[in-house]
C-alpha cells in the first residue's frame, strides 16, 4: 500500500498582515510619548546639572577673589609713545567681560578665559550654557548661543505712589574698567579697577536661597540671538504698583514657548521652550523648578535680593 504525504505551504493571509501592520503600529504610537519623555526628563537633567555647575562656579569665583562677579570687566593698554613723550590713548584689548566670562576659569575653561581678557579669543559654542532642550537652538546660524540668563544686573526700582520709589542693587558686583600702562614711567602699572566686588553678605539681605541668580531663557527668539560672551543681567526693572501690577520687566515664567511667542516675551520673562517648570539656580547654589503660574509678586521678590521678602517656592 502506498501512502501519499501532502505538504502545503502555510503564509500569512492579507487580513492577518494587516491585522499584524495595526498592532505594530499602535505599539509604536504608545512607545514614542515614553521615549519623548524620557528625553525631555534627560534634557531637563543636563540643564539643571549646568546651572548647578554655574551656581557653582559663581560661589568659587567668590571666594576666589572675595566677592561676586562683575556685570562686566573692561581690559585696556595705554603704550608710552616716546616720539609724543606721553601715551597713546588706551586701546580696549577686550570687549566687555561679562559674568559668564569671568567664570570661565572656575568652570574648567581658563585657557578660553586667557584667550578673551588678551582680545584673541573667538567666539565659541559651550555646552555648558546650552539646554539640551532649547528648541530655539538650530534655528539660526549663530554661534555661542546661551539658553541661560544672569540674575538683576544693576538698580531694582518700584513705584508705590507717583512720586515715591524704592531701589536697590542687584545680585553682582559693579562693573569696572582696568588700564595696563606699557613703557615708560608706568610701565606695568594698572590704573582703574578701584570698584570693589561686593560680598554675599552684602548683596543678598533677604537670604541667598530667595534670590535667583540665572535662569533659563531661549536662545534665540525670533530675530533676536543671546550669546552667552554678551548676556546681562536685566537692567533697571520697573514696576507700577499704582493700578496693581504693570510688567515692564522680568517678573514671571513661561514654559512650552516656540521661537515666535517667545519673541514678545524676550525682554519680560524667564522661560523654556519644553513643558513644565522653568529651572533657576538660587543664590545659594540650589536649583529649583518655577511653575509658570508663579504669580507676578512672588517672582518680583525672588529677582530682588534685598526687598526684605522671604519667598514660598514650596
Amino acid at each position: 500500500m502506498s501512502v501519499y504525504l501532502s505538504f502545503r505551504r502555510k503564509g500569512f493571509t492579507l487580513i492577518e498582515l494587516l491585522v499584524v501592520i495595526a498592532i505594530i503600529a499602535i505599539l509604536i504610537g504608545l512607545l514614542l510619548p515614553a521615549v519623548q519623555k524620557v528625553r525631555e526628563a534627560a534634557a531637563r537633567m543636563q540643564s539643571g546639572n549646568n546651572l548647578k555647575q554655574i551656581g557653582l562656579a559663581v560661589h568659587t569665583y567668590h571666594d576666589a577673589q572675595n566677592g561676586m562677579p562683575r556685570v562686566n570687566e573692561s581690559n585696556a593698554i595705554a603704550t608710552w609713545d616716546a616720539a609724543r613723550g606721553g601715551y597713546t590713548s588706551s586701546r580696549s584689548l577686550s570687549s566687555s567681560l561679562n559674568t559668564f566670562v569671568l567664570i570661565l576659569p572656575y568652570l574648567e575653561q581658563q585657557a578660553l578665559f586667557d584667550q578673551y581678557k588678551a582680545g584673541t579669543g573667538a567666539t565659541v559654542d559651550l555646552k555648558m550654557f546650552q539646554d539640551p532642550s532649547d528648541a530655539t537652538i538650530g534655528q539660526t546660524t549663530s554661534i555661542g548661543l546661551s539658553s541661560y540668563w544672569p540674575g538683576l544686573a544693576y538698580d531694582y526700582y518700584y513705584v508705590q505712589t507717583p512720586y515715591a520709589f524704592r531701589s536697590t542693587s542687584g545680585v553682582w558686583s559693579s562693573s569696572t574698567t582696568i588700564t595696563t600702562y606699557s613703557g615708560g614711567a608706568n610701565n606695568g602699572q594698572q590704573i582703574g579697577g578701584t570698584t570693589k566686588h561686593r560680598l554675599i553678605s552684602q548683596i543678598f539681605a533677604d537670604g541667598a536661597s530667595n534670590t535667583l541668580l540665572v535662569g533659563e531663557r531661549p536662545a534665540f527668539c525670533g530675530s533676536t540671538s543671546a550669546a552667552w560672551r554678551s548676556v546681562q543681567g536685566p537692567s533697571q526693572q520697573y514696576i507700577s504698583q499704582t493700578s496693581g501690577i504693570t510688567e515692564t520687566g522680568p517678573l514671571g515664567f513661561r514654559s512650552g514657548v516656540t521661537n515666535l511667542t517667545c519673541s514678545t516675551l524676550f525682554n519680560s520673562y524667564y522661560m523654556t521652550t519644553r513643558s513644565g517648570p522653568v529651572q533657576i539656580v538660587l543664590g545659594d547654589g540650589s536649583v529649583r523648578g518655577i511653575n509658570a503660574n508663579l504669580s507676578t509678586v512672588i517672582a518680583r521678590n525672588l529677582f530682588n535680593p534685598a526687598d526684605g521678602n522671604v519667598v514660598n517656592l514650596d
